[in-house]
């Protein structure tokens, strides 16, 4: 209860809340900590809102004017990370660059990649001088490649990022106040964390743990009746084939949103016949967010060329349209922790073709990475390796610098692990305990193996799934 001889009434314009307080903000903690919310949240919006506007008319600027819009930013990201990155001061100065040097886009090749590894090994060199990190945004890589980093993100690339992903969103035909489930693997059931006026529609999505059981969240789906999903390709095939046994129109989205894995013609084919829609495929990752998106003409991904240089290369030089290569990605907006020619682990294909819907993006024709292989348990049940990845979350497994897991049977996992002194005996029992709950409480034997390297595949890849069974049909 707030006493007071002056009482008055606060209500917040955006979520109509109402505080009744004194008129001394010192005095009342709860009602500076209420307004301060607010404020932030209306300025989260009102930012993130210009930068959506920007995207969605610079996507019909002619591809000139976007390559100069996209230079302008790399020249600025270059030159800022070269006085005040130590990471990129070193490598650059070690090649003998300067950031006047980077003239046009082809010259980035000048400049050395960095790699997962470069990140993890030489994180706080990374972060800009005069970062306060407790002010930023952490974000937390999924550890697919066997190695989880997290990123570090200011403010401004924090609106700049949620703009990218509503905008992709946006494009493919979702409406402000559609409902949109996100299915999930790390999280337990749940809304948003986004915060009102974020928290609107689709902005403020309802999430979905993956780790309930199939019957569990088709009951919450039956009810919620959401407009769109955001989904696994992995986890979609098995929803869809669930519901498939039930009552299709029950659960009838009118968009399907895939990311996170390759998506496959399987699993497009299976999608389409059991919802009736056609799915998008949205292309990122934790580093640099949305990257590239699939419009409702799906002749390929249209790579947002405001956010990020995106360049498809094998051994060191650019291939050519139609040729595979890996995929290198600098990052035009994140001052905080800027990532210049950052190799992401995945294998892509460009195209010279534009897309008949009149944006100017590029397109990249497909996304060649690896498919995530599903595995077999006891009962024959498929199993995600979306499952397992999120066993190894670094959140709970401490010290755990890269890792492997290997299905030797079907009731046996073997887990190899690069470890630091952080890694315990404590650490083993986690991974073991995490594993089985991700195998649905199936009679499964998880061994823990630590050793000095993970062995890479002839590809030159450490693969972070390798199983030694067949694979279980989808």
């Amino acid at each position: 209860m707030i006493q007071g001889n002056a009482c008055f009434h606060v209500t917040c314009k955006i979520c109509s809340e109402t505080v009744t307080t004194s008129p001394s903000l010192s005095e009342v903690p709860e009602l500076k900590t209420f307004l301060q919310r607010k404020l932030s949240d209306s300025d989260t919006l009102a930012k993130t809102a210009y930068h959506l506007y920007q995207l969605r008319k610079n996507q019909w600027k002619k591809i000139e004017e976007l390559k100069k819009i996209q230079l302008r930013r790399l020249k600025a990201i270059v030159t800022y990370a070269y006085y005040h990155v130590p990471y990129y001061r070193k490598i650059l100065r070690s090649a003998r660059i300067k950031p006047e040097q980077v003239k046009n886009i082809d010259d980035l090749r000048k400049i050395p990649i960095t790699t997962k590894s470069d990140l993890q090994a030489n994180h706080p060199n990374m972060i800009s001088n005069g970062v306060d990190v407790k002010k930023c945004t952490i974000n937390t890589t999924s550890g697919s490649t066997g190695t989880p980093l997290q990123v570090i993100a200011d403010s401004k690339a924090r609106h700049y990022s949620i703009a990218l992903l509503q905008y992709a969103f946006f494009e493919c035909g979702l409406r402000l106040r559609d409902k949109l489930v996100s299915v999930e693997v790390r999280i337990k059931t749940g809304k948003s964390m986004l915060r009102p006026p974020i928290g609107v529609g689709f902005l403020g999505r309802t999430r979905l743990s993956w780790m309930n059981t199939l019957e569990e969240n088709i009951r919450l789906l039956k009810k919620i009746r959401p407009d769109a999903l955001y989904i696994y390709p992995s986890v979609l095939l098995q929803l869809a084939r669930e519901i498939r046994k039930e009552n299709p129109a029950e659960i009838n989205p009118r968009l399907i949103f895939s990311h996170g894995e390759t998506l496959t013609p399987r699993c497009i084919q299976l999608a389409n016949s059991t919802f009736d829609t056609r799915i998008h495929d949205l292309y990122g990752c934790a580093e640099f967010n949305r990257l590239a998106f699939q419009c409702d003409r799906q002749s390929g991904l249209h790579m947002i060329t405001d956010g990020a240089v995106i360049e498809i290369i094998k051994d060191g030089e650019n291939v050519d349209y139609g040729e595979p290569g890996e995929i290198v990605v600098t990052g035009l907006y994140n001052y905080a922790m800027p990532l210049i020619r950052y190799r992401i682990g995945d294998i892509g294909i460009t195209t010279d073709e534009s897309c008949d819907c009149g944006r100017s993006w590029p397109l990249i024709k497909r996304i060649e990475g690896r498919s995530s292989d599903f595995l077999v348990l006891p009962s024959g049940q498929a199993l995600s390796p979306m499952n397992l990845l999120n066993a190894m979350d670094p959140k709970y497994v401490k010290g755990v610098m890269q890792y492997q897991i290997i299905q030797e049977s079907k009731g046996s996992f073997l887990v190899k692990v690069v470890v630091n002194q952080e890694f315990n005996s404590e650490q083993v029992l986690s991974i073991q305990k995490r594993m089985q709950l991700r195998c649905y409480g199936e009679d499964v034997r998880v061994d823990v193996q630590a050793v000095n390297e993970i062995e890479k595949d002839k590809t030159g890849k450490a693969r972070i799934i390798v199983s030694k069974i067949a694979r279980p049909r989808i």
